[in-house]
């Protein structure tokens, strides 16, 4: 989102562009998010529904699910790396709550009607779109970005979730820099 918005601000500023599993349209992330909640055994989708219904986030029945789809489409490669730990164990909740929402797959926050994909057209750099076969950021949508964008080039990272530098970081690392090895 930033990256797309600086360079819609700034084209002259920007050499080339990757859009790592991006969300550049809300709308179509939560619609996404929707088609892989409703991949989670039934009692799961259960408790997303009821306490998101509620408004119950903070519920530990829900933090549970949450968890649940984090495995199945965030950071797949068990157990998670001291760096993703970190991450999750140093986030700032209340911002992330106040720009997203309770969760990657509910978004209440200022960005919940970030629509961006309609801009896509303008980019005249080069652009790569990477995503994660077993992606949040689903592979046919990050393709459809792609398809926006005159000569950008879309790969999927194999057996990797959101974070495809987590996941599959030799394949990740190698797909960057054949990108950026092309740019010189």
């Amino acid at each position: 989102m930033l990256g797309l918005d600086y360079y819609l601000k700034y084209p002259e500023a920007v050499k080339a562009i990757i859009f790592a599993s991006p969300s550049l349209s809300v709308n179509r992330w939560t619609q996404d998010a929707d088609v892989l909640v409703a991949t989670m055994p039934d009692s799961i989708q259960t408790i997303i529904k009821i306490h998101t219904e509620n408004e119950t986030f903070d519920s530990p029945d829900y933090q549970q699910a949450v968890n649940m789809y984090y495995q199945k489409y965030l950071a797949r490669k068990l157990p998670w790396s001291s760096d993703m730990d970190s991450t999750f164990s140093q986030i700032n909740e209340a911002t992330y709550n106040y720009m997203w929402g309770p969760s990657e797959f509910t978004s209440t926050g200022n960005l919940k009607n970030y629509e961006r994909a309609d801009r896509l057209h303008e980019i005249a750099v080069p652009v790569l779109f990477v995503t994660g076969e077993f992606d949040e950021a689903l592979p046919s949508t990050v393709q459809y970005f792609q398809s926006l964008v005159p000569g950008a080039h879309f790969k999927v990272i194999k057996d990797a979730g959101h974070t495809t530098m987590q996941d599959n970081p030799e394949e990740n690392n190698l797909v960057i820099s054949e990108f950026l090895n092309n740019l010189e």
